[in-house]
């Protein structure tokens, strides 16, 4: 019986733990800083560009405007262009990934 008891005990405890955490996501949004946006985009840009080519338009800066994560890497004396990431704040999905020339 004790442990009928722990098992739903537990259970309880870890529904309140994810519904507390579910609330935290949906208050901040799945990418809640522009730490974790630098850090989500850098991991799509090495998937196209390359791990070396990315590393070339550090540092990257990241401004939140209307939900949306605008992640721009920099402009170096010899690119012409830059990479950017665009990135829903509320969900993580990419709504625009580029490198212009």
């Amino acid at each position: 019986m004790k442990r009928i008891a722990l098992i739903i005990s537990l259970g309880f405890a870890a529904a309140v733990i994810q519904a507390q955490l579910a609330g935290t996501a949906q208050k901040k949004g799945v990418v809640p800083d522009k730490e974790t946006a630098i850090a989500v985009s850098g991991i799509y840009l090495e998937k196209v560009y390359g791990k070396e080519r990315v590393a070339y338009e550090k540092p990257f800066t990241a401004e939140l405007k209307e939900g949306i994560w605008h992640v721009k890497g920099a402009v170096q004396e010899t690119m012409s262009g830059t990479m950017e990431v665009r990135i829903r704040r509320s969900s993580g999905e990419v709504t625009y990934l580029f490198r212009n020339k």
